[in-house]
């Protein structure tokens, strides 16, 4: 599990996710070897580098986010572009 949250890496606030032991984005690049499942909570800007980053070595994994769709900048036109060329690697 990587969580993905922002800009800044926050401790879980939720126990049951701290003992899960997640990943931030600086230990889930530092892996040795590709996870048999993943799943990315936070559909930001590193969320989404790192599900696609993990698509593009043939793990793809799950993408969650709360908000109704991923919340990239500069614009949603640009977010709606960006979603349009990943979906076919899902």
């Amino acid at each position: 599990m990587i969580v993905a949250t922002g800009v800044e890496g926050r401790r879980a606030a939720d126990q049951r996710v701290a003992e899960a032991r997640p990943w931030d984005n600086v230990s889930a690049l530092a892996l040795r070897e590709v996870p048999k499942r993943l799943v990315i909570i936070g559909a930001g800007v590193i969320g989404m580098e790192l599900g696609t980053f993990f698509a593009e070595v043939g793990k793809p994994g799950d993408v969650l986010e709360m908000l109704p769709q991923a919340s990239l900048p500069p614009s949603p036109e640009a977010v709606r572009i960006l979603l349009r060329a990943l979906e076919p690697r899902a």
